[in-house]
């Protein structure tokens, strides 16, 4: 099993992965990480995990805003992206306005503009309107980032044809 420390708490104990831990040390990782999230965007980012895992998307609405709130005082936050991916996945959960949506995967890209999924979802989201020349545009872009990786291409290249079939259609 993969273990991300945050503070020195397991994500194991956020998780409630009880075969690992005992139950009295996962109450007291609990109260730790209770103490500590207020402020530490990982902590808060792997509640917000726990909370869409388990389907309550405004809870982790809630935290993931929080860990992206507390990146502020971070100096390096492009290592972040990944926050502003899964609030657009929330936000697509939550139904948000598609502008929301958009709005937080772009945010991922300023912070790491070489992650392809990013431009995938933004893609998908001009599909639905029937914007394709925007999201053949958007995959043409992510074609590109991905050139030395045959199996991101290939994903890419299927997800060109289907535009330009709906576009044709």
């Amino acid at each position: 099993m993969a273990v991300v420390e945050c503070k020195n708490v397991s994500i194991r104990y956020i998780t409630g992965d009880f075969k690992a831990i005992g139950l009295k040390e996962y109450v007291k990782a609990l109260n730790l990480i209770e103490e500590n999230i207020e402020n530490d965007p990982c902590l808060n980012f792997y509640k917000a995990k726990v909370y869409y895992e388990q389907e309550k998307y405004d809870e982790a609405e809630k935290f993931c805003l929080k860990a992206i709130d507390n990146l502020k005082n971070i100096p390096q936050q492009n290592q972040y992206y990944l926050y502003y991916h899964f609030l657009g996945q929330i936000f697509d959960k939550t139904h948000k306005s598609d502008q929301a949506i958009i709005n937080a995967y772009k945010q991922c890209i300023k912070l790491c503009p070489e992650f392809v999924d990013a431009y995938i979802e933004i893609a998908k989201i001009h599909m639905n309107y029937a914007k394709y020349s925007n999201a053949l545009t958007i995959l043409q872009t992510a074609y590109k980032i991905v050139n030395n990786d045959t199996q991101r291409q290939s994903e890419i290249k299927l997800r060109l044809y289907i535009v330009m079939v709906k576009a044709l259609n």
